[in-house]
């Protein structure tokens, strides 16, 4: 996770490119635990991979990784976790990096509740 949160780029490229597991595997798992703080590590290291990493050439970006390795699926599972900060954390990752499309940024978020929280689908 420190690589991930005080590295630059390209320790963020080495960390996703490792062999013989991508280090997005091993996050992706690490979202399956029932340790919040664990969790918490998880969720600080692929927020920062998707808001300061830039895949290599010709790579396919972080996010279709993390759905590869059904990491969005954990995220939206974790969207509903009973620990504030995991909720939160997940939340933000999701609508952040899971639901934006090209020509749709508008302000019309049908996908939360009266609070801006995120409802899963």
């Amino acid at each position: 996770a420190n690589i991930c949160t005080g590295g630059d780029e390209e320790n963020i490229r080495d960390l996703v490119d490792s062999e013989p597991t991508s280090g997005i595997f091993v996050l992706c798992n690490l979202l399956m635990m029932d340790d919040p703080r664990m969790l918490l590590v998880g969720l600080e290291a692929l927020e920062a991979i998707l808001a300061r990493g830039k895949p290599r050439p010709n790579q396919r970006s972080y996010a279709d990784m993390i759905e590869q390795y059904n990491g969005r699926n954990y995220l939206e599972g974790l969207c509903t976790h009973d620990d504030h900060e995991v909720f939160r954390k997940a939340s933000h990752i999701v609508k952040s990096y899971f639901f934006r499309t090209g020509d749709d940024e508008s302000d019309d978020d049908e996908d939360d509740d009266d609070e801006g929280n995120f409802l899963p689908q």
